[in-house]
C-alpha cells in the first residue's frame, strides 16, 4: 500500500511538474513587447503612431517639454545622439508627456530646435508609465523585446537644478546606445535626471 501511495506521489508531483514547466514556457520573453506594441499615441500631426510596432534593436524615447530650460538647453545633444544613431537600427522619439504642449505648439518647438526625429505626443502618460520617467529632458530605452534598459539622465552636464557644467564628463544614453549597437550584453540600469518634473 505505502509502495502504491509513493507512485501515485510521484505521478502527482510529476504532472504538477509539468503544468508549470508549460504554463512557464507560455510566458514567452516577448509578452511585454507584445503589450507596448499595443500602446497608440499621435505624432505632432496628430497621425496614430505605434512606436514598439517594430523590431529594431531598441527603442529611444527622449521625453522633453516645450517650456522647460534644461530640456531646452539638451537639444544640441539629443540631435547629435539622433543623427549618430538613426542608421544603427535604433528607433528614435522625442516625446511630449504634458497636455500643455498642444500638437501646434510641438511642430514650432521642433522647428525652433532643430529637430529632425519624430515627435510624439503623450499627455495620457501611455508612454511616460513604461518608460519610468519623472522629469524632462529624460531618456529611455527599450530593447527589441519590449525589456527596459535604461531611463534617466542623458548626462551629467545638469548635477542639480541651477547648475550646468561647461561640458558633460559622462555620456549614459550614448554609452547604452553604444552597448546597443556592438551587441553587448546590458543589464537594465537608471540615473537620476534632473529637469522639470511631468504632471
Amino acid at each position: 500500500m505505502k509502495r502504491n501511495n509513493l507512485k501515485l506521489l510521484a505521478l502527482v508531483l510529476a504532472a504538477a511538474a509539468f503544468a508549470f514547466f508549460n504554463g512557464c514556457q507560455s510566458h514567452t520573453p516577448g509578452k511585454g513587447q507584445n503589450a507596448l506594441a499595443k500602446i497608440t499615441v499621435n505624432d505632432s500631426h496628430k497621425n496614430p503612431v505605434h512606436p514598439f510596432s517594430h523590431s529594431n534593436k531598441a527603442t529611444v524615447m527622449v521625453f522633453i517639454a516645450t517650456e522647460c530650460p534644461v530640456s531646452n538647453k539638451s537639444a544640441p545633444e539629443i540631435s547629435r545622439l539622433y543623427s549618430k544613431f538613426k542608421d544603427s537600427d535604433i528607433a528614435f522619439y522625442l516625446v511630449y508627456p504634458n497636455i500643455d504642449d498642444i500638437p501646434e505648439m510641438i511642430q514650432s518647438h521642433t522647428k525652433d530646435y532643430g529637430y529632425s526625429m519624430p515627435a510624439l505626443y503623450d499627455p495620457q502618460h501611455k508612454l511616460v508609465g513604461p518608460a519610468k520617467v519623472r522629469v524632462t529632458p529624460e531618456a529611455a530605452v527599450f530593447s527589441s523585446t519590449g525589456i527596459l534598459l535604461y531611463h534617466g539622465r542623458i548626462d551629467d552636464r545638469f548635477p542639480s537644478l541651477g547648475v550646468t557644467r561647461p561640458q558633460s564628463t559622462v555620456h549614459d544614453l550614448e554609452n547604452i546606445l553604444i552597448a546597443v549597437v556592438e551587441n553587448k550584453n546590458i543589464t537594465p540600469s537608471e540615473t537620476k535626471a534632473i529637469g522639470c518634473y511631468i504632471p
